[in-house]
């Protein structure tokens, strides 16, 4: 599994074997086969988008399971381009 994110602190600490004190350092040993890359927030428009929602309150309690429309359409066209940059 890829986990895609904008904080480089974060991808520094794991990449170098430096398991971070935090809450998330459980959730990090039990996947071993985690793959965890750095993405300049430009190119994570769902997360940002996800993230200016939350907190402006605007985002539902189930979203995860449920992506309002909005994120729908960029996880779309997330989707669309990572496969047509896969087949060049």
């Amino acid at each position: 599994m890829t986990l895609e994110t904008d904080c480089s602190v974060l991808v520094e600490t794991i990449c170098h074997n430096e398991l971070p004190p935090w809450e998330i350092r459980a959730l990090i040993e039990e996947c071993p086969n985690l793959r965890i890359v750095h993405c300049r927030r430009q190119m994570n428009k769902v997360a940002d988008r996800a993230i200016k929602a939350h907190q402006a309150s605007s985002l539902p309690a189930d979203w995860v399971f449920n992506p309002p429309l909005f994120l729908r359409e960029l996880l779309s066209f997330d989707l669309m381009q990572n496969t047509h940059s896969t087949f060049r």
